[in-house]
């Protein structure tokens, strides 16, 4: 009996079960079918790893994913028990089959295999090295927050790409480039470099900067990190666009700093504040509610948006104060 060939790309989907799962994941299974069938083989495989417990994935859902087990072979979904994008991410890696690993957000579109296929096209030829492509709002979801000031907010300081999210120096619009750290939110990589790295520290509870503490060991196993600005994909983060959620997400990515820092020791991941603006924060983010009540009050038109940017901009940084300073970690 011939042996069933194992995949050579296995694609890693951590999901907390957003409301655009099924719809995005139903895409990337469609494409990845077609390629395999190109290949003749299943040469990709996709793995849903649900930060959850089986017994709490809605019924229609959980139907779902069962019926796209059976149709495609080159499916299956797992769930690891609330414990973090870090763990679920390592857990997805544990599970994987192929030789390389694509770790890929929940809620980006593919607009094209062609990006996957590249994408692995260049870790194969550069051995020990990782990948980016580029990524860029929807078009349809940048002209929807033109309508609301916090969107106008995001689309001002540039939120809506990852150059501007990612804001390295070295960034290059015309070429692929070394870079000093890359993102997990569609990231290609060999499982050998993964492992020897020793995977995401699972330390980081909560998501945000376990990606660039993977970058930084990821530099001293040698393996070179490059962001391909040409190949670009869709970050669907509409469901994060209210200023109430995305505070939520910087308040966790900023205790998980603290957690590299104090915990880990990492002295680039510390944050410094003048002792001024220590002492404004340190009273203003007191009130946190307050500040967003004001900023509720702003009305909705364009011609206050340069107090509505100023308010969202104080409570910004209350809330990466009060997940850096004021958080408490285990």
């Amino acid at each position: 009996m011939e042996k069933v060939k194992a995949p050579e790309v296995s694609i890693v989907i951590p999901t907390t079960l957003r409301k655009m799962l099924i719809e995005n994941l139903t895409d990337v299974i469609e494409k990845v079918s077609f390629q395999n069938t190109i290949f003749n083989t299943i040469f990709y495989e996709v793995i849903l790893v649900i930060d959850g417990i089986i017994q709490e994935i809605p019924g229609e859902t959980q139907k779902i994913l069962n019926e796209i087990t059976l149709k495609y072979p080159f499916f299956s979904y797992y769930q690891n028990s609330k414990k973090g994008a870090a763990a679920n991410r390592n857990y997805g890696a544990i599970k994987a089959k192929g030789k390389y690993l694509l770790f890929f957000d929940d809620d980006l579109i593919l607009p094209s295999i062609d990006v996957i296929q590249e994408m692995y096209n260049f870790v194969s030829v550069h051995p020990h090295t990782a990948i980016n492509p580029n990524w860029i709002l929807p078009p349809a979801l940048i002209e929807e927050m033109k309508k609301t000031k916090f969107g106008r907010f995001i689309i001002n300081v540039d939120l809506i790409n990852y150059r501007g999210w990612v804001n390295l120096p070295e960034w290059d619009d015309k070429n692929i480039f070394e870079a000093s750290k890359i993102s997990v939110y569609c990231l290609m990589i060999s499982k050998e470099d993964f492992d020897n790295s020793k995977g995401f520290d699972e330390i980081f509870g909560n998501q945000g900067s376990e990606d660039f503490e993977l970058s930084r060991r990821l530099r001293e196993n040698n393996v070179k990190l490059y962001i391909n600005p040409l190949l670009c994909i869709y970050h669907n983060e509409y469901d994060r666009m209210d200023i109430r959620s995305r505070m939520q997400r910087l308040y966790n990515g900023a205790k998980n700093r603290k957690v590299a820092y104090q915990k880990l020791g990492i002295e680039e991941f510390n944050i410094r504040y003048h002792p001024i603006k220590k002492a404004i924060l340190s009273v203003i983010s007191n009130f946190p509610n307050f500040w967003l009540f004001i900023y509720d009050l702003v009305p909705n038109y364009k011609i206050f948006d340069f107090f509505s940017f100023k308010l969202a901009h104080v409570i910004t940084a209350i809330y990466i104060y009060l997940g850096f300073c004021k958080s408490k970690i285990e």
